[in-house]
């Protein structure tokens, strides 16, 4: 039996191929390795996910900064963006974008068209995630300036109710 990696820890760092066992009960899945072992790995470290607009805020490196936008967010210089990632290919697709136009009256299906998309990303969201030391608070950033209707918000939610332990 294998131990259950570190949030962080390569995997392969603790020999584990598909159907290992792990400690807890956990075992690895031969069609989805990194996803199940960060979930895992998430029954021990539960995440902290915090979202706000990349305009807004300048808080210290200690978080990972994600950019959860297609798109790069005008007048921000990589350099003040401060990007430990930019996850575009996880961002809604650019016909949903176009489509939802930040029409709040639309909301409620961005919403669930943002989480089909993000549904059958699921094995990718899990790759990435793996990669993340989950010990340090994770800040999706996003460049729209409604702060209650962005796809950060159900990004965080998909996130915590797909991948937490």
């Amino acid at each position: 039996m294998h131990q259950s990696p570190n949030p962080g820890q390569p995997i392969a760092s603790v020999g584990l191929t598909p159907g290992n066992q792990l400690q807890g009960g956990c075992e690895t899945d031969k069609n989805y390795l990194y996803l199940s072992v960060f979930r895992c790995v998430d029954k021990i470290f539960t995440m902290n996910i915090k979202i706000h607009r990349i305009y807004e805020y300048t808080e210290p490196q200690s978080e990972i900064r994600i950019l959860v936008d297609k798109l790069w967010p005008r007048g921000i210089s990589k350099a003040e963006a401060r990007l430990d990632y930019w996850w575009k290919d996880i961002a809604p697709s650019s016909k949903l974008r176009i489509w939802y136009g930040h029409d709040t009256d639309k909301w409620d299906e961005f919403r669930e068209k943002y989480t089909d998309e993000l549904e059958k990303k699921k094995d990718l969201i899990g790759e990435k995630l793996a990669e993340l030391d989950k010990r340090k608070t994770i800040v999706l950033l996003y460049g729209a300036k409604d702060k209650d209707h962005n796809q950060a918000i159900v990004l965080k939610e998909f996130l915590e109710n797909n991948f937490q332990g």
